[in-house]
């Protein structure tokens, strides 16, 4: 930053800027116009004639380009605090998804089928092991309550 009497120059990113002491008098920095001593808007096109944020005292020169708001104090991120936040997000994303499978699992419970239960009840069934075959019955017929079969082998014990 170079500054004198009347003029301050600050660099702004890739760009110079020249601000001239308030109270100076001057041309707008938008249309060029001249601008009375004092003013905050110009009197022919309304741009702002009021300093950069944190630079009191000063007002724009034209022609030069103004400084970014969001540019002023903020560094870009760099690749590996990218990379890091990109990682971050797929790990909580994996966790969720975990979570939530693991849920849908514990509240289904039993994974068998009808069929398997029905194909068990025969088979305990046939090794006259009634309370085993109904049991396995009931469970078929919960799983599927049009299970016909199902009826007909636990009303048939």
């Amino acid at each position: 930053m170079v500054s004198s009497p009347a003029c301050l120059i600050i660099k702004q990113g890739a760009y110079w800027m020249v601000l001239r002491r308030a109270g100076v008098a001057m041309d707008c920095a938008n249309c060029g116009k001249p601008v009375m001593e004092g003013r905050e808007f110009c009197n022919y096109c309304g741009a702002s004639l009021k300093p950069p944020v944190g630079v009191e005292g000063y007002l724009q020169l034209p022609g030069q380009p103004p400084p970014s708001v969001q540019a002023q104090g903020k560094k870009p991120l760099s690749t590996g605090k990218i990379v890091a936040i990109v990682l971050l997000a797929v790990l909580c994303f994996g966790c969720v998804s975990s979570a939530i499978g693991s849920i849908i699992a514990y509240r289904r419970g039993n994974t068998k089928s009808a069929t398997e239960y029905f194909n068990e009840a025969q088979s305990h069934a046939t090794n006259k092991e009634f309370a085993e075959a109904i049991a396995d019955c009931d469970k078929a017929i919960k799983e599927e309550k049009d299970f016909v079969a199902a009826y007909e082998l636990r009303g048939g014990l």
